[in-house]
């Protein structure tokens, strides 16, 4: 995966997509800065939780919306988390 320049991220607000080989969205996150999130997925390997280097294993691109502050991040990145939620309840059969 084509590691970004921290130059090249906004140093700002947003929203982040990470795709797979496929053009796939596999991960949506949100960020007060996206220079900041963004850049720390590309630190070395063991110094990342189990979850990132499975992300990092399948990411193939990463892309970002730079918004006007978080509220706005979080909004973009809302319907990610509540299709992951979904998806969560259908695996449980809806309790836990």
């Amino acid at each position: 995966m084509h590691r970004p320049a921290p130059s090249e991220i906004p140093d700002a607000p947003g929203s982040y997509q990470f795709r797979d080989a496929h053009g796939e969205v596999v991960y949506v996150g949100k960020a007060k800065s996206l220079r900041k999130r963004v850049s720390s997925y590309f630190t070395k390997a063991h110094t990342q939780t189990q979850k990132t280097r499975d992300l990092m294993a399948v990411a193939d691109s990463v892309e970002w919306i730079v918004t006007e502050n978080e509220v706005e991040a979080f909004l973009l990145a809302l319907p990610s988390l509540v299709e992951r939620l979904r998806r969560d309840v259908a695996m449980h059969g809806g309790s836990r």
